[in-house]
């Protein structure tokens, strides 16, 4: 079976970053004219499953949302499960638009193009979202699936790993080792699987009577996107 062509592969033979091919290919701003058209065609020849090729497939099209803010040009985890998403639909016949949710939009309430247009039949929302964002995705869409975040106050089917057993065992392993003094990198509040692996660590650290001191604890995002961390001496 041939390969699906990816936003990635894209990327790479039109010597740009991932965000800007997902933004030319849906039709958003910040890309120049001359760049649109030249991804457009490379889309066009690579065989690219895209938005205007996949219209009229109704019910086989399944969206794929992701924040802006968790996109990474360089590569990054979410573009590792879009890729396998990609891989996976492509196996069970059915094909994949992704869309990029600028900080704006998501501030304003603005739908999704795949779902305005009504392009998917189904949407897999990748990356946090605020409550209030994933609620109005839940009332204009059939179905809705979380992706590696849940949102607590919503009855929303999600799929996350088991980040709370996570944070647990590497702790553990590291007091095993003989450390005492563990710290923490992650903004704790800023999505659920940060949280959760999180309150892991801080349960092995209790149950072995270790301290948890917040100065070991360093934010490496605020509200809105990753910030630089600064290391405590």
């Amino acid at each position: 079976m041939k390969k699906a062509v990816t936003l990635i592969d894209i990327a790479k033979a039109c010597d740009t970053s991932n965000v800007t091919v997902s933004k030319a290919l849906a039709g958003k701003s910040g890309v120049s004219d001359a760049l649109r058209e030249k991804i457009k065609q490379v889309a066009d020849e690579m065989g690219y499953v895209g938005v205007k090729s996949t219209q009229n497939r109704g019910g086989n099209t399944i969206g794929v949302l992701i924040p802006s803010k968790f996109i990474n040009p360089n590569g990054s985890f979410y573009w590792a499960l879009y890729n396998a998403l990609v891989t996976r639909l492509k196996k069970e016949n059915m094909f994949c638009i992704m869309e990029n949710l600028d900080q704006e939009d998501e501030d304003r309430l603005m739908l999704p193009h795949c779902i305005e247009d009504k392009q998917v039949s189904a949407l897999i929302s990748l990356g946090q979202l605020s409550k209030n964002y994933a609620k109005l995705l839940n009332d204009n869409v059939k179905e809705l699936v979380l992706l590696d975040y849940y949102v607590p106050s919503l009855d929303l089917d999600a799929v996350v790993t088991n980040g709370y057993s996570g944070g647990y065992k590497l702790a553990s392993y590291l007091i095993k080792m003989g450390h005492k003094k563990i710290g923490y990198i992650g903004s704790k509040f800023a999505t659920t699987s940060i949280f959760d692996r999180y309150m892991g660590y801080v349960k092995a650290m209790i149950e072995h009577g270790y301290e948890v001191n917040e100065k070991w604890r360093i934010d490496d995002r605020d509200k809105r996107d990753f910030i630089t961390m600064t290391f405590p001496e």
